[in-house]
């Protein structure tokens, strides 16, 4: 079913569980390591890591816990960190899906692969782990797409999108990488 909606993969639990939990011996205070150990995938994915490094981190999380949370909680929290289980591909990222670097693609040509990784490594690896960056891509793909349009097919529109936009991210990013 996973599949079928297209997902790239599925964090969950290798066994079925209830969690009941009397308040006056499990008080709510007790669901943070839990919440924060499960929630950690989530935020590793939306900070641009792939799904193996998420699950990793969250595995970690769980062993951070299992040291610091209460004595109660500890041997439930050592079932779920073996319990913790990812199916898909442990090399994609919630960004690998079809998105593309419209207007660098309509610039440089679908021929330029190596050259258009570039850009995903920017939309990636720097643009997609803090808010703005991400709050930037969102935008870039709802205006981007007319643009990126206009210019496949105007020469005079692509060189000149070469020279005011694709040349000078590319020197920026040239050097983003160097620092990395």
């Amino acid at each position: 079913m996973a599949r079928e909606g297209g997902a790239i993969g599925v964090h969950a639990y290798k066994a079925d569980f209830i969690f009941i939990a009397d308040d006056e011996h499990f008080p709510n205070s007790y669901a943070e390591p839990f919440f924060d150990a499960h929630t950690t995938t989530d935020r590793e994915l939306l900070k641009g890591a792939t799904h193996g490094e998420a699950h990793r981190a969250c595995k970690k999380r769980y062993a951070y816990w299992i040291l610091n949370a209460p004595p109660e909680c500890r041997r439930y929290l050592i079932w779920d960190m073996r319990h913790k289980v990812f199916y898909g591909d442990r090399t994609k990222r919630l960004s690998d899906s079809k998105s593309k670097c419209f207007v660098a693609t309509a610039t440089l040509g679908e021929g330029s692969a190596d050259r258009l990784q570039s850009f995903y490594w920017l939309r990636d690896s720097v643009l997609n782990r803090n808010r703005i960056g991400r709050s930037f891509v969102k935008m870039y793909y709802t205006f981007s797409p007319p643009f990126a349009d206009m210019i496949s097919n105007n020469d005079p529109l692509r060189t000149l999108s070469y020279k005011l936009l694709i040349g000078p991210m590319e020197k920026i990013i040239r050097r983003l990488k160097d620092l990395n």
